[in-house]
């Protein structure tokens, strides 16, 4: 049988200057009868160059418990945490609408 599992989040964003957001969540994952948890954080700035353009810098962490290997990104490339571990990233980018 598939494991039910209930997923909580808070997510805020504020503007902090003219051009300049910041942004973050908490998230976790816990699973029924079961010590496998997840929790997520991840905080956001972003630079408005234009009203189509921005660039943007993203750190995030993820806390496996359990046996749970959840990774903090699913982008390739890379490798998920051993089971009950740990894993961090940095994202930055440019964002363009058209």
């Amino acid at each position: 049988t598939t494991p039910k599992s209930n997923l909580y989040w808070v997510v805020a964003s504020t503007p902090v200057a003219k051009a300049f957001t910041l942004d973050g969540m908490l998230a976790m994952n816990k699973f029924e009868d079961s010590p496998n948890k997840a929790v997520l954080l991840t905080l956001r700035g972003s630079y408005a160059l234009s009203k189509r353009s921005l660039v943007y810098l993203s750190v995030s962490a993820i806390k496996n418990s359990g046996t749970l290997a959840a990774p903090v990104s699913s982008n390739p490339p890379g490798t998920p945490p051993l089971p009950g571990g740990s894993e961090q990233s940095v994202m930055a980018g440019i964002r363009h609408v058209f």
